[in-house]
């Protein structure tokens, strides 16, 4: 299992569609703040910038409208419809003699699961760095700022950090729900077209579900997953734990799926 395991998260991580679903996100979490850095641009200069201006920044990047619109999409792109394909093609049928059902199934769906988180974690770090490297030196000094007003700026920028820390948590452990939610919806219809619009659907379905007869469960909205302490949905600590059980719930039902496939081949 470790070997056809390696050889599907090369698979997925050298890909095509693991590059396209990162670049996107980073692209859209650019312009989810794109007024912000326009006008940072425009009239901002070295050292005139507030400390952990850059951090918030990012902070609103991850979380903007544009990220979480397409979030469930771009983390199907590397590896969610690779069983339908394998299983169509016949193609699977090189790994059973090596490896068996069992082990390529578990493989596949552990592959299918990381991919999407990974390609989400990789488009967020990426955010991070090109924001970082671009505002971070129109901060202002911290000796500057700490002449001029009376603030605990260890503790505020460490806050941050921290609430930066969750929300990359929470894209990641997102990243493996949608992207294994589409692997179901893919294997369960055998089309691999699924696996991009089945978590699309779902994420909407889900909001208009909360938003109009369940209000009270908000933690049924995969928009506030992303940002529980504002939303009052729950610490990122409960939000994570809550996120991972969806999806290993989900990588069960996908499971089945998948073996059930594999006895009518």
């Amino acid at each position: 299992m470790k070997l056809i395991l390696r050889t599907d998260l090369q698979r997925a991580v050298c890909s095509w569609g693991f590059v396209i679903g990162a670049v996107s996100f980073c692209l859209l979490g650019i312009s989810g703040v794109m007024q912000n850095i326009v006008s940072v641009i425009r009239g901002g200069s070295i050292g005139q910038l507030q400390i952990g201006y850059t951090m918030q920044m990012m902070l609103d990047a991850l979380g903007s409208d544009a990220v979480l619109l397409f979030l469930p999409v771009l983390c199907a792109l590397p590896h969610t419809a690779a069983f339908v394909e394998d299983f169509q093609s016949k193609y699977y049928r090189v790994y059973l003699p090596r490896s068996g059902k069992r082990q390529y199934i578990g493989a596949r769906l552990i592959s299918t699961i990381f991919s999407g988180g990974l390609a989400m974690l990789a488009g967020a770090l990426l955010l991070i760095l090109l924001l970082a490297v671009v505002f971070k030196p129109m901060e202002e000094p911290r000796a500057q700022a700490l002449e001029v007003f009376a603030f605990d700026y260890d503790t505020y920028l460490l806050d941050l950090r921290w609430q930066l820390a969750g929300r990359v948590l929470l894209l990641f452990l997102s990243g493996c729900f949608w992207s294994c939610v589409g692997g179901f919806f893919a294997c369960l219809i055998l089309n691999k077209y699924m696996a991009y619009a089945a978590p699309f659907i779902l994420y909407y379905v889900l909001i208009i579900l909360e938003e109009r007869y369940f209000s009270a469960f908000n933690m049924l909205n995969p928009k506030l997953w992303m940002n529980p302490l504002l939303t009052g949905a729950g610490t990122v600590g409960s939000m994570a734990l809550f996120v991972t059980e969806l999806t290993l719930l989900m990588a069960v039902a996908y499971g089945l799926v998948m073996t059930r496939r594999m006895k009518d081949a």
